[in-house]
């Protein structure tokens, strides 16, 4: 019996390792098909959007201008088909558009406190992060 113990335990020893990467592996997979990660170009401006930390993060440059904001822990709206993921900051709102069967471009919308339109866009995927 004791043999058949020390097997065992060696079998189990031997393939829990090759176990755990394959759990790791998928997880940034399963992230990519159901959030906009990534990094984005059009209108001027490039978008950066990650997730770590349990939050969405938002990295957004102006490219004509060269300032840049980062904004962590976006609310997120919509339906399966229209996601949309919105960023506050002070009283400027920004928004990200995305709909899963079309992940290659998403829709940036800036809103300033008084809830005028100040950028709407739509940007290309570029990067994976």
């Amino acid at each position: 019996m004791r043999k058949e113990f020390l097997v065992l335990a060696l079998l189990l020893g031997i393939s829990a390792p090759a176990i755990a990467p394959t759990v790791s592996l998928e997880s940034p997979a399963i992230a990519q098909a159901t959030l906009p990660i990534g990094q984005w170009l059009g209108g001027g401006f490039e978008v950066n959007i990650a997730y770590f930390d349990n939050a969405l993060h938002y990295h957004g440059y102006d490219l004509r201008n060269g300032s840049s904001l980062h904004l962590v822990g976006a609310t997120v709206s919509g339906d399966r088909s229209r996601r949309l993921y919105t960023w506050r900051n002070g009283g400027h709102r920004y928004q990200v558009a995305w709909q899963p069967n079309d992940p290659e471009v998403i829709r940036l919308q800036v809103f300033d406190p008084n809830g005028r339109q100040l950028i709407n866009t739509l940007m290309d995927y570029v990067l994976s992060p």
